[in-house]
């Protein structure tokens, strides 16, 4: 006589060390024209992708000058943070944030970023690129 199998325990609640994902994040490559030489060997560079989120954007300091740093985190082998200005820097214009990624190693990278900054409760948003040395 055998017995049913024991039954699965159940998923493990988030906890702050491994939140639950809610959001999930795809990359398509679409290539116009024959690409070269230069551009394969670029391609062919290792990427990697960090999303910082700041939760409930709207109630962080909006006084210019006022920033939130985020929590230190790891890519491409380096330490970083990023710190954004919600109600902008010095030298933003009117109704401008800034944001700024923090190489925290010794070691000088040149790197391609790009930040978006998206309402979670609509597919509007609006970003943008830089280079960081």
């Amino acid at each position: 006589m055998s017995h049913p199998p024991p039954p699965s325990p159940p998923p493990p609640s988030p906890s702050p060390s491994h939140p639950k994902r809610t959001m999930s994040h795809s990359s398509i490559v679409v290539n116009v024209g024959t690409q070269s030489p230069e551009f394969q060997q670029w391609a062919s560079q290792q990427w990697e992708t960090v999303t910082v989120c700041y939760h409930a954007f709207t109630h962080l300091p909006t006084t210019r000058g006022e920033f939130v740093t985020s929590p230190e985190f790891t890519c491409l082998g380096r330490p970083w943070r990023l710190r954004a200005y919600p109600g902008g820097d010095l030298i933003s214009g009117n109704d401008m944030i800034a944001a700024y990624l923090y190489n925290l190693s010794d070691e000088s990278v040149k790197i391609d970023f790009t930040f978006c900054v998206k309402n979670s409760n609509s597919n509007n948003g609006s970003s943008g690129s830089t280079n960081s040395t």
